[in-house]
């Protein structure tokens, strides 16, 4: 059961606290932990009460009652002060501090998700692709970027705070980085061709895909700080084929990539200084977007094409460790996580690891976000205005 209280108040702010509880709700039900009903491993919600402190401030006393872990941490007792008068916002703060007692740690309903989305240029009249913020449930933030040019492939720096992405605006597609805190944009790499694909190190070096005029797409370095010259490629450009879909390890310890020197797309690994490359994925011939799953990289997703329905389903694998990849350098693979529900593209694991996001068209054939945990076990959708493109989840930038 659950019941919302509030001292005596008009009907515009009764429908903001109902906003709370909605967000609140639906944010627990998206991590798959939590069943909000009287089923096992059930959270069932006593009271949620809103009230003013002697500072005017608004608080929330909430009561959560559960039948899962132990009898001292069934019922429990809490107050948060507002710290911001957003309804959705207040609503994800709460269901992070539930998840967080009942399960050690936050959760991921603060962790920012950037996607694709075609938007109307207010000149132009024209769509056109722009990186948008979203919340874990999907809620638009805020459009990051706007113009009569394309702005695609996004990507996170590891703490949260740049995003990496290119940029069509000089007629030639740039590598750019942005400062989420301040949304300044700055051009870091920009030869004649296409760089893409950004992946960060630690250390902040980035790993990125260009594709110079009339040349082979391959794979390259970048260090701190940023310059406009090319590096060296981790390979010979005229004998190993298109090389992109670079990920870099979460410690920076080895490199994931796709590369057709087979004739097809399939998925290899490299040391980080571009050594020891090694294809790692033995089944299948039509292999995409590779992505190590943290904290630890010891598994990643990818993207499969199934061989009988011809379309794309997710998968996860587990990369061999300590004498077992010296005697089997291939990854162990898990039952598929989607299957026979349309093309499901793009998967990014979330920062802790514990869910992704990817792109589904099983919905009338329409590119939807949807979150997902990475057994495959509970997948919802959380947009339904797409199509959208290449999601990815960033951490929490702590300014």
């Amino acid at each position: 059961t659950t019941g919302l209280s509030a001292l005596e108040l008009q009907s515009p702010a009764r429908a903001w606290f109902h906003q709370v509880l909605r967000t609140f709700k639906r944010n627990l039900s998206l991590c798959g932990v939590f069943q909000l009903q009287e089923t096992p491993r059930a959270i069932n919600f006593a009271t949620l009460h809103f009230q003013k402190n002697q500072d005017g401030k608004l608080q929330v006393n909430m009561t959560v009652q559960s039948n899962m872990g132990s009898p001292a941490r069934n019922a429990w007792r809490f107050t948060y002060t507002l710290t911001q008068a957003n309804s959705k916002h207040t609503g994800r703060v709460l269901a992070s501090l539930v998840h967080e007692h009942f399960t050690g740690d936050p959760g991921s309903f603060l962790n920012p998700i950037v996607a694709v989305k075609k938007i109307v240029d207010r000149k132009t009249g024209k769509p056109f692709s722009q990186l948008v913020l979203l919340a874990m449930d999907g809620s638009l933030l805020q459009v990051l970027t706007k113009g009569s040019f394309d702005n695609v492939l996004p990507s996170f720096s590891p703490d949260g705070c740049s995003l990496f992405y290119t940029s069509y605006e000089r007629n030639n597609p740039d590598l750019v980085r942005m400062d989420l805190r301040t949304k300044q944009r700055f051009v870091i790499f920009k030869q004649p061709g296409m760089s893409m694909g950004a992946s960060c190190f630690p250390s902040g070096d980035i790993a990125f895909t260009h594709s110079p005029v009339g040349g082979k797409s391959n794979l390259y370095r970048l260090g701190m700080p940023f310059s406009n010259v090319l590096p060296k490629p981790f390979f010979n450009p005229l004998a190993l084929g298109l090389n992109t879909s670079i990920h870099v390890h979460p410690q920076g310890k080895s490199i994931l990539f796709v590369s057709d020197r087979l004739g097809s797309p399939r998925i290899y690994a490299m040391d980080a200084d571009g050594s020891n490359a090694r294809r790692v994925v033995a089944e299948g011939t039509f292999q995409l977007s590779p992505r190590f799953i943290p904290p630890h990289g010891k598994r990643f997703l990818f993207v499969a094409r199934d061989q009988q329905s011809k379309q794309m389903d997710i998968f996860v694998a587990r990369l061999p460790q300590g004498q077992e990849a010296q005697k089997n350098r291939f990854a162990t693979l898990m039952p598929a996580l989607t299957q026979n529900q349309g093309d499901n593209l793009e998967p990014y694991p979330s920062p802790d690891g514990r869910l992704i996001t990817f792109i589904s068209t099983r919905i009338k054939g329409k590119q939807e976000i949807y979150v997902s945990t990475m057994d495959g076990n509970y997948q919802r959708r959380i947009t339904s205005n797409g199509p959208y493109f290449t999601p990815v989840w960033g951490s929490l930038c702590k300014e």
